[in-house]
């Protein structure tokens, strides 16, 4: 049962960081936006929707899953490749 329930979490939080890149955010080849600023933006989405947040990391993470690559940029400010945010 626990693992049942896990995965619908899972799915749930998928589901919902799948939104948030709909509504919230700009994907393109020639995009990039710090770590700090997309965090931000998901943080305040996913606050207002009653979802997990997690960490920095954890949301890091799950760009990377999503296939947004994390580079650092000039004075070592972290980026994400492929997407910013629209506001």
């Amino acid at each position: 049962m626990a693992v049942v329930q896990a995965t619908a979490n899972y799915l749930e939080n998928e589901d919902a960081f799948g939104r948030w890149l709909e509504e919230c955010c700009f994907v393109g080849v020639n995009t990039q936006d710090t770590a700090a600023r997309l965090y931000e933006s998901w943080k305040e989405w996913a606050e207002a929707g009653d979802w997990h947040v997690g960490s920095l990391r954890e949301f890091g993470d799950q760009l990377e899953m999503h296939g947004f690559e994390r580079k650092k940029g000039a004075g070592g400010i972290r980026l994400h490749v492929g997407l910013k945010v629209l506001k």
